[in-house]
């Protein structure tokens, strides 16, 4: 046993010493970022309660001091630490991708694998197969955000679970044109074998693409075009041609995005149901924006008020209110986005905490997220549970980093109760102390 022992401390060393020279961590943070990087499991804690052991409080504190006065330096110390020292490896691997995030904020691209490259690690240390594919696939679409199609591919292939492989895709479509790659994007999506899955993964990429005024190539429109062209008169197939219109309007393209918008507009009057309706409102009026159309951006606007309320609870209310309030807000009409939000969530805090996640990836305009962020924030406090308050807060953190808040980020991680969770939350907060 000394000798394992020893053995494991060499490995200790030479790893410490590799993270050090790489540059991934300051030099104060490298035994807790090889602890969590380790091929092997962490060490037996003996007999102790997590709480009771020496390392775990040393940790911990090293948190909450960060937290009173943090840094970026301390907040990759201290959550790694804290990260190093969970019993479950898939608690580990939730801190690991926040930081990896965060790191993919910063433009720090070589940071951000090294860590999703941990993070398989940890994935592989779960002991249950399912919970190690759901991790891969949770994996996989964040090298996508810095253009790394080869190790995502190399993840999926390991997901063999065919649902979960094709939502992965999804994402990791929607990440590579996010990353500025929208031949790779288109290349993933057309790759997806479920129906539906497909035609949402088209859709997400044109939508991202779009919100790069115009830098996109013809000869990639004119792929969209004819994809869209291909499908089904559905929900997705309209959403799809929206956003190519709005694409083309920032392209200077107005006569062919205008033809679009109205023959989408006809379509309008009377859809169902109510969430469709909303749905692709909402993505008009982000062209009639840009097309300076006041006529039907007036119109549009008073489609999603109206309709909000008539959404079902067996439709999809989660993407409908978060676009509909999205666009509400990039309209200037922030208030009644909030109003919308409120009335329509008042008394279902998961579909609360559903809908706000939502809002980042429909990219609400940061005054939404922000309020979002303190409606989620108050809605958290008011849970009976521990872990409900600590998902909601963590919910709350992301909205108000994306928004750029850090005073509100700060408060909302420092009341976070469980300690793993709240070295979670502190990793999120590294992008916005630079």
């Amino acid at each position: 046993m000394e000798h394992a022992g020893e053995d494991s401390n060499m490995r200790m060393i030479a790893c410490a010493l590799i993270v050090i020279t790489l540059g991934l961590f300051p030099p104060a943070s490298a035994k807790a970022a090889l602890a969590v990087s380790s091929a092997t499991p962490p060490p037996a804690k003996e007999t102790q309660a997590p709480w009771e052991n020496p390392d775990w409080q040393m940790a911990v504190g090293k948190l909450d001091s960060c937290l009173a006065r943090p840094t970026i330096a301390c907040a990759i110390e201290a959550a790694l630490l804290v990260t190093a020292h969970q019993d479950l490896a898939i608690d580990r691997v939730d801190n690991l991708l926040a930081l990896a995030r965060s790191f993919i904020a910063l433009g720090e691209p070589d940071r951000a694998r090294r860590l999703l490259q941990a993070a398989e690690r940890a994935a592989a240390q779960i002991g249950i197969a399912i919970g190690t594919e759901g991790k891969l696939a949770e994996i996989a679409p964040l090298y996508g955000l810095i253009g790394d199609g080869k190790n995502a591919e190399r993840l999926l292939e390991q997901v063999q679970d065919a649902n979960r492989r094709a939502t992965a895709m999804v994402a990791l479509a929607e990440n590579l044109a996010r990353a500025g790659q929208g031949q790779a994007a288109l290349a993933v999506a057309e790759r997806i074998t479920k129906p539906w899955l497909a035609l949402d993964a088209l859709d997400r990429v044109i939508r991202v693409l779009a919100q790069r005024d115009g830098g996109v190539s013809d000869a990639l429109i004119k792929r969209f075009s004819q994809r869209i062209d291909r499908l089904p008169r559905y929900l997705l197939r309209d959403l799809a041609r929206a956003h190519l219109a709005l694409l083309l309007a920032h392209k200077g393209e107005r006569e062919s995005a205008a033809a679009i918008v109205a023959a989408l507009d006809r379509r309008l009057t009377g859809m169902a149901p109510a969430a469709d309706e909303l749905r692709l409102a909402a993505a008009l009026v982000m062209t009639d924006r840009v097309l300076d159309d006041e006529l039907l951006l007036t119109r549009h606007l008073r489609i999603i008020l109206r309709r909000a309320s008539d959404l079902g609870i067996d439709e999809d209310r989660r993407r409908a209110l978060a676009e509909a309030a999205a666009a509400l807000a990039h309209a200037g009409r922030l208030r009644d986005a909030r109003d919308l939000l409120a009335n329509a969530m008042d008394a279902d805090y998961r579909l609360l905490l559903a809908v706000a996640e939502a809002l980042i990836t429909a990219d609400a305009p940061a005054d939404l997220l922000a309020a979002a962020g303190e409606q989620v924030r108050a809605a958290a406090a008011a849970q009976s549970l521990r872990a409900e308050r600590d998902r909601g807060r963590l919910v709350a953190t992301r909205l108000f980093v994306a928004a750029h808040r850090k005073a509100p980020a700060l408060q909302t991680v420092r009341r976070i109760e469980d300690a793993g969770l709240r070295a979670q939350g502190l990793a999120m907060l590294v992008p916005i102390m630079a």
